[in-house]
């Protein structure tokens, strides 16, 4: 078997009201072990940077018992349910399709309190989107 890594990557610190979310809610759709590899995730994340060191994937199974088969089906539930995203070495960052860029610009605009047609116009300025094929108007 060959060695896997890991590197947690947090946008936050949980709060007490998200962790009773995450033990009354999802606790029963994810069940024990998909739960407290969340949990362990959690607790690994340094409280100032919320990254945590590499660990291997070898220390998540000899912490939580768990065999390979069942530490992937609880990966796979995390995934699904959407509360975690894998990323594989080069590929950390999303790339945005047009549609995800325009409504990034749009979302800023509802903060900014700029006008759709304004940002409309930006768009087709610099990134040469259509907006009509992106289908948001």
């Amino acid at each position: 078997m060959k060695t896997k890594s890991f590197w947690v990557i947090g946008s936050g610190a949980l709060s007490q009201d998200d962790l009773s979310t995450l033990a009354l809610l999802y606790q029963p759709l994810l069940a024990t072990n998909a739960y407290g590899l969340y949990m362990v995730f959690n607790h690994l994340l340094d409280c100032k940077t919320y990254q945590s060191d590499i660990y291997t994937t070898r220390f998540l199974m000899d912490l939580l018992n768990l065999k390979e088969k069942e530490l992937a089906a609880a990966f796979d539930k995390l995934e699904a349910i959407g509360l975690m995203s894998t990323y594989l070495k080069d590929d950390l960052f999303n790339k945005l399709h047009d549609k995800d860029v325009f409504m990034a610009y749009f979302a800023r605009a509802t903060l900014t309190f700029e006008t759709p047609s304004k940002i409309a116009n930006f768009m087709t300025k610099t990134h040469n989107i259509d907006i009509k094929k992106t289908g948001v108007f």
